[in-house]
């Protein structure tokens, strides 16, 4: 359980997988008096370095990236993807993806920013596009929360992508070149 100081009071988790669907995964949130339950696809990368890179005077020779993206119920054809944190096991701030982007980035003591200029949060910032596209062939599989709309969720992934200049800082160029990706790649089945 978790302490939620605005809200004051605790606030319980449970996350489990889809057992139809491995990448997607259920987060259940619930206190005394309230629940709520969102779906997520999720992809990850294991990141080997050979050579090992510094990170704080070690060696990092594997870590790993990933990526998280809100499944809506699509019971709301107007709904739009909300920007989302980045994360370094813990959030930092939002950087203007509408997914969320998980690594061992090397933060300042703050935790507000991630280092712009550091060898290793630039190899960890070179998955986003792969796993951004990565992502795209789960989201072609999922069955349709609504059978008029058959590729509703490949228009999902579409709303999800940075347009230019909405993503900041590091992640300016990985933002670009998932865009320059999906504009070169079929997106309907």
């Amino acid at each position: 359980s978790v302490y939620d100081a605005v809200a004051q009071k605790e606030l319980r988790l449970l996350k489990w997988q889809d057992s139809a669907n491995p990448n997607c995964v259920h987060l259940h949130a619930f206190t005394d008096s309230s629940q709520l339950t969102t779906k997520w696809l999720l992809v990850k990368r294991v990141l080997h370095f050979d050579p090992p890179i510094k990170r704080r005077k070690i060696d990092v020779s594997t870590t790993g990236v990933s990526l998280a993206f809100y499944l809506p119920t699509g019971e709301n054809d107007n709904e739009q993807p909300d920007k989302q944190y980045v994360y370094a096991y813990l959030p930092t701030r939002k950087f203007g993806f509408k997914f969320v982007v998980q690594g061992d980035w090397d933060v300042p003591a703050n935790r507000q920013d991630i280092f712009n200029n550091n060898e290793f949060n630039l190899a960890l910032r070179k998955a986003i596009p792969d796993l951004g596209m990565e992502a795209l062939e789960h989201f072609k599989r999922l069955p349709s929360p609504r059978p008029e709309r058959p590729y509703f969720w490949i228009d999902w992934w579409l709303r999800c992508l940075p347009l230019d200049n909405e993503v900041e800082d590091l992640f300016a160029l990985p933002a670009r070149q998932l865009r320059m990706s999906a504009m070169g790649t079929p997106c309907i089945p």
